[in-house]
Parts: structure tokens; sequence; C-alpha cells
């Protein structure tokens, strides 16, 4: 269990990413804040922003060829490219380590650019016709 480990707090984008996996697998059911909250009590530094971008990157893995996706999103009033941010590049290598739909669907469907493509999809869209905006994130 995550919980209560201590981990390095070296802001390895990578090691923030796999600690941030290991958190949404033990913790599946849990809010967003507990899992900062658990991170946090681990050592795991930005973990407000590794929750939100893990997900993100699990998502793109399902969303990817279906839908167009924006390249940057908004922290604050900052546009930031995604090939910028190193936690989201860390997240996006390991989303494509999982190997089966149970690894990646349960964070990707976490995802508020998968929820919204979700939601279109049912209300009848066609996915080659969705065109999603960059996201706004504000972080601590």
């Amino acid at each position: 269990m995550w919980f209560g480990r201590r981990t390095r707090g070296d802001g390895d984008p990578a090691a923030i990413a796999r600690a941030t996996l290991e958190a949404f697998r033990d913790r599946s059911d849990a809010a967003d804040e507990e899992l900062i909250d658990g991170l946090r009590a681990a050592g795991v530094p930005h973990a407000e922003r590794a929750v939100a971008l893990l997900p993100i990157a699990f998502g793109r893995l399902l969303l990817d060829g279906l839908v167009t996706l924006p390249a940057t999103f908004f922290d604050g009033d900052r546009e930031v490219a995604f090939a910028d941010e190193p936690l989201y590049v860390a997240a996006a290598q390991l989303a494509r380590t999982q190997r089966q739909p149970a690894d990646i669907d349960p964070i990707a469907l976490r995802s508020a650019e998968v929820r919204a493509v979700n939601q279109a999809l049912h209300a009848g869209s066609q996915p080659e016709t969705l065109v999603l905006a960059p996201l706004r994130m504000a972080f601590a």
C-alpha cells in the first residue's frame, strides 16, 4: 500500500508518475483530494499536478486517433504545451507501457477529456467531428 510509504522527494517526473499510478491502483475509489493527501504524506512532490495529469495521459491513449486533441493546456493563465510538461511526458510514457485495458481504463476514465467525449458520443456526435479545447487547470 502506498499510503505511509516514504518516497524520494527529488522531483523526478518518472518516479512521481509511478507513485501516482500505484496510488490510483491501490485506491481506485478514492477522490482526487484523498489521493493528493496520501501522495503528499508519502513524500511525493507535485502530487496535485500528478493526480490531474496522469488521467489525462492515460485518457489520451484511448482518444488518440478518435478525436482531435489539443497540444496545449492552460495552467492558470499560462498556456503550456503537453510536450513541455515533464510530468505529463513521464505519465504518457508510463501509460504506453501498460498492456491491458484493465491497466489503462480505470485511470483513463477519470480524465475530463474522456468524460466529455463519452458524453458527446452518447448524445449522438460522431468522433471524427469532435475537436477538444485546451483544458484549464490551476495548480498550487
